[in-house]
């Protein structure tokens, strides 16, 4: 990357990443309306801070952790404002849709933030490695904690 806060860089970058960005405001957001708005503030908190984005890390660990910490904090003022709808965000395809997925997700959506994160990462194919630097974990934290959701996660489901 040549010059950081380059606004042709920081759009790349939200291209490249837009699956991670979508995904993770489905996974912590409780309607359709709640999507777009937390979407936007990922994708805003990604372009503000992409200046200080230093290449210690690939530039999707990144994402995903500007994205969970994004939405994290989101989860946390919108706690503050109240009851919230619980209706599931709009699917692309709802005729197309596998129901044991759909209860999987809605499952998923139950889960305590931080394991939501987990669990959302373990999805997406991250090694322990990437997701003990984006959680600020151990490996083996991460692994003990991975264990216990899909126990739980298998419990709930059956």
């Amino acid at each position: 990357m040549s010059k950081p806060g380059n606004s042709s860089e920081v759009i790349k970058v939200l291209e490249d990443n837009v699956g991670i960005i979508h995904k993770l405001s489905f996974m912590y957001a409780n309607s359709s309306e709640e999507v777009k708005d937390l979407r936007q503030e990922i994708i805003y908190q990604i372009v503000k801070s992409y200046k200080n984005f230093k290449g210690d890390s690939k530039i999707s660990t990144w994402v995903y952790q500007v994205a969970l910490f994004t939405a994290l904090s989101y989860i946390k003022a919108r706690k503050k404002m109240g009851p919230v709808n619980l209706e599931m965000p709009d699917l692309a395809n709802p005729e197309k849709e596998d129901d044991r997925w759909h209860e999987v997700l809605t499952a998923i959506k139950k889960l305590p933030p931080i394991e939501k994160s987990l669990i959302f990462l373990y999805l997406e194919n991250k090694s322990y490695s990437e997701m003990a630097k984006i959680m600020g974990m151990t490996e083996s934290n991460i692994g003990v904690r991975l264990n216990r959701i899909k126990k739980k996660l298998k419990e709930r489901l059956n």
